[in-house]
């Protein structure tokens, strides 16, 4: 049985992250049976390191405050990583491989697949070329699905990076319609836009994840999840403004003050896990984020949602728009200059669904070409 190996963000304690990963390997473990398939659990020395207690409490450069609330936020942390585990471990990973062993894939596994999230967001990894598979000798062994750049340019040194690192892959798609107009310009080849993995199964698949149980409050529920501080100030406001019936507002992680543990219209998850937070757009009325997994799953789940874009759109949001602007929903979008929850729109969501299956069943076609041409190689009569 011939081994796959699949490298993305697998240990990242991020949502979308740990969700795009598990859906990729289960979708190609189900559906095609004849091939091993393999999670590779890298670890880059390029993408900074976890905290820990000692290196909060020993860095002089910290405040006591500030330590007293890192060294808060460890514990929920850890409480957290528990949670993602029980994902993690759904998946079938590797040994760990680093800057000294990254060489022994060429022995490990006969293919490999280049996954899905912003594994070539050069700001985000540092520069980490393993996330091109620079250490594997034969390119046509190499094939990528939904990759994501996250950036709407590419620098001129950047250029030369993905030129030589992307020439000879045999088969490249990407996550974002400004991710294929970049590369299609570079490699002068057509480079297919899939659908993110998550998007690979619908509804009824991650529903199954989750409890059914939906918590009865009588009151109209906001979730809300940020990355963007000055996003998490706009969406106050508007709740503020806007919402005239009984509310209480979720907020997960990042988009957590202090006020917001003495409100009583705000309920604080602090260390919600990947199920958690599935369950927490499954059972919000209205959902308002910045991330773009968010999106997908309010997508997925019909809720009415807002998005904010990160501050200066034209970068980590371009993957958003991308979507939006293919489903119909860029009216979604949250507007600086007209800010309003526009709640009254009634969102079709049966169009929306035609365009998810069309694009889902062209991301299926690609993934069916990939394992062909494996067969073909290996004599394997698909």
């Amino acid at each position: 049985m011939k081994k796959i190996g699949i490298i993305t963000y697998q240990d990242a304690i991020n949502y979308g992250a740990i969700l795009q990963a598990n859906s990729l390997f289960e979708f190609l473990s189900i559906n095609y049976p004849d091939y091993s398939f393999s999670v590779i659990n890298y670890n880059s020395d390029l993408i900074e390191s976890k905290a820990s207690v000692k290196r909060i409490i020993c860095n002089n450069k910290i405040s006591p405050v500030r330590k007293l609330k890192l060294l808060f936020g460890f514990v929920f942390t850890k409480i957290k990583e528990g949670k993602f585990k029980k994902i993690s471990n759904k998946f079938k990973t590797t040994k760990i491989y680093n800057t000294n062993n990254i060489m022994d894939l060429n022995k490990d596994f006969d293919y490999f697949i280049i996954g899905s999230d912003q594994v070539w967001n050069y700001k985000l990894n540092h520069g980490d070329l393993t996330y091109f598979l620079n250490c594997v000798y034969d390119k046509n062994k190499i094939f990528t699905y939904a990759s994501s750049i996250g950036l709407s340019e590419i620098d001129t040194e950047h250029k030369l990076i993905f030129r030589d690192n992307l020439s000879n892959v045999k088969m490249i798609s990407v996550r974002e319609k400004s991710a294929s107009n970049l590369l299609e310009n570079l490699l002068k080849r057509k480079i297919p836009v899939v659908v993110d993995p998550v998007l690979l199964f619908g509804k009824e698949y991650w529903q199954k994840k989750i409890s059914k149980k939906k918590a009865k409050n009588n009151k109209t529920n906001i979730l809300v999840y940020f990355f963007n501080k000055v996003n998490v100030d706009s969406s106050n406001v508007l709740i503020k403004r806007e919402i005239k019936t009984p509310y209480i507002v979720n907020k997960l992680n990042g988009s957590i003050s202090f006020l917001d543990f003495l409100s009583s219209r705000v309920k604080v998850s602090y260390s919600s896990g990947p199920l958690d937070f599935l369950k927490g757009i499954a059972n919000s009325d209205y959902v308002m984020t910045d991330s773009f997994h968010c999106v997908v799953f309010s997508i997925i789940y019909h809720k009415k949602f807002l998005f904010f874009p990160n501050g200066s759109t034209s970068e980590t949001s371009s993957r958003i728009i991308d979507l939006l602007d293919y489903v119909g929903l860029k009216d979604n979008i949250y507007d600086i200059n007209n800010p309003t929850i526009n709640k009254t729109k009634t969102i079709r969501w049966e169009e929306v669904d035609k365009k998810i299956e069309k694009l889902r069943k062209k991301s299926i076609d690609y993934l069916n070409s990939i394992i062909s041409i494996i067969g073909e190689k290996d004599g394997i009569n698909e």
